[in-house]
């Protein structure tokens, strides 16, 4: 699937409201159809959270599976065309080890890939009572986020910095407007189920030798995995609901990379490179739905916690479904 198209910037306008991976690949698809996209960001890319993220596709404080399993399969679909065609995207696919602790295993999401298979129980780590392996993309945001710019800049898109405080100040500016203003979304449209998991994340330098495959085990929501990159690794980590603290905390650095070596000691010698702390935008459910306000088209896509990097392309391909409905294409 190809991601490039011819700049076309003579449809309807749009404006969409946040620049991390939501915002980025909705603006691709809406460009794509055909219109004049312009992307407000209130940071730089790469202090958003998707530039903190490890960005492995694996859904997490994420609803409903309903709409989640189907927006996760386009994403993977378009993730391995990525991969195998555009080589500067920064999209890798690798092996990933899921293990559960008793009573919190779930194998929903992993229908979304093409296969998965269950580890023998002589392989699981202590306290894991089931594991499974299967593909995943990977997607390296160093990379992945500065490639859509550049796609939105090749179909004829733009992208402007701009601190809004409340969606009115773009009504009757453009016939769209896509909200994917992730926690922006409390204070733009008062949506008041919009809360902070905060996530804390450790850059380190891959150790040579150990396996490029991604490792996750998660008990409730202390979190705990370990993303090899194109040349580094990211280890984690921490979801703490409703903390909208930025801060690095060092001892919860030293806690899930302690965890991260009992998974594979090989970590126990990588170098440090960086802290890094991100909020992801938890909700109850993705809001993605179109309404009209004062005569405003709006379209909503926000809410999706720590799974952006799983559903993204599936959710903009629902963007692009709504937007041809409410305003048609040139």
């Amino acid at each position: 699937m190809e991601i490039l198209a011819s700049a076309r910037t003579t449809g309807p306008t749009a404006y969409v409201v946040g620049a991390g991976v939501i915002g980025l690949t909705t603006a691709v698809r809406l460009l794509e159809l055909g219109l004049d996209v312009t992307i407000l960001t209130r940071e730089p890319i790469d202090e958003t959270t998707s530039h903190v993220a490890g960005a492995y596709w694996h859904p997490f404080a994420v609803a409903p599976k309903e709409r989640v399993l189907p927006w996760a399969r386009i994403t993977y679909r378009v993730a391995r065309a990525l991969a195998e065609h555009s080589p500067d995207a920064g999209v890798a696919f690798r092996t990933l080890y899921k293990y559960y602790p008793a009573d919190e295993v779930h194998t929903w999401w992993m229908n979304a890939a093409p296969s998965y298979e269950q580890l023998p129980a002589a392989t699981l780590p202590p306290t894991a009572v089931a594991g499974y392996k299967l593909t995943v993309p990977v997607m390296d945001s160093r990379y992945f986020l500065p490639y859509l710019v550049a796609q939105v800049r090749t179909l004829g898109g733009r992208v402007e910095q701009r601190t809004l405080h409340h969606l009115d100040e773009l009504y009757g500016a453009a016939d769209l407007l896509v909200n994917c203003s992730g926690l922006g979304a409390a204070s733009l449209n008062g949506d008041t189920t919009v809360q902070p998991i905060r996530g804390q994340v450790l850059r380190v330098k891959a150790p040579a030798g150990m396996e490029r495959a991604v490792v996750s085990f998660d008990k409730g929501w202390r979190k705990t995995y370990i993303v090899p990159r194109t040349d580094d690794c990211i280890l984690g980590g921490t979801a703490d609901a409703a903390d909208a603290d930025t801060t690095a905390r060092p001892a919860d650095a030293e806690a899930f990379v302690e965890r991260c070596i009992q998974l594979r000691p090989a970590l126990r010698n990588a170098e440090w490179l960086e802290h890094r702390v991100g909020l992801r935008p938890g909700r109850p459910e993705i809001r993605l739905e179109t309404e009209h306000v004062d005569g405003q088209a709006i379209i909503h896509n926000y809410g999706h916690g720590g799974a952006g990097y799983t559903v993204c392309w599936g959710c903009a391909a629902s963007v692009a479904e709504e937007a041809v409905r409410v305003v048609g294409t040139p």
